[in-house]
């Protein structure tokens, strides 16, 4: 079994490199180690959170992309729409594979930002929409690193992978966020 989850992981990686799709491999070396053991409840748990909150990243950046009037939150707005659908994408199929229905919406507390923001427009939209992006990112690299921290398995694996760039989704609003004040 650890063979083949080896040769599956590698094939995956060289295939990855001849295409230039390494999120592909990523994504693939992923699934196999997810069908290789089962995810603990602790695991479950925190891909349940971490999709809720992907899904509400996604969803409030789609709003901050229709109402900003600021070109630098609009830029921001939709690297997040990218990165975190990608990002979702690996948590779900994560979750799937494991055996588990992930979340499809995000949870209340994101629900009633998402209304908040919704009542706002032009500048106070802009900073009320990156402050809230500050706070998010600060929880989601928290969320991710106590993760990744105890790399026992797939979940632990795909949040260290994950790690880097919601670090610099942090740093990003931040400086936006200091720079709309």
């Amino acid at each position: 079994m650890r063979k083949g989850l080896i040769a599956g992981t590698a094939l995956a990686l060289a295939l990855a490199g001849s295409s230039g799709d390494i999120a592909l491999a990523q994504q693939a070396t992923t699934m196999q180690l997810a069908q290789a053991g089962k995810i603990s409840a602790e695991d479950q748990e925190f891909l349940t959170e971490a999709i809720q909150a992907g899904v509400a990243e996604v969803q409030l950046s789609e709003l901050a992309r229709e109402k900003s009037q600021d070109e630098q939150v609009r830029q921001f707005a939709e690297r997040m729409v990218q990165d975190h659908t990608a990002a979702n994408q690996q948590l779900v199929g994560l979750a799937e594979a494991a055996g588990n229905t992930p979340p499809t919406e995000m949870d209340q507390k994101h629900h009633a930002l998402h209304q908040q923001l919704s009542q706002l427009s032009g500048e106070e939209f802009d900073r009320q929409y990156m402050q809230g992006q500050v706070q998010e990112h600060e929880a989601a690299v928290e969320l991710f690193a106590s993760e990744a921290n105890q790399p026992t398995g797939p979940v632990d694996q795909l949040a260290g992978e994950l790690l880097p760039t919601l670090r610099q989704h942090l740093q990003m609003a931040q400086e936006i966020s200091d720079s709309i004040v």
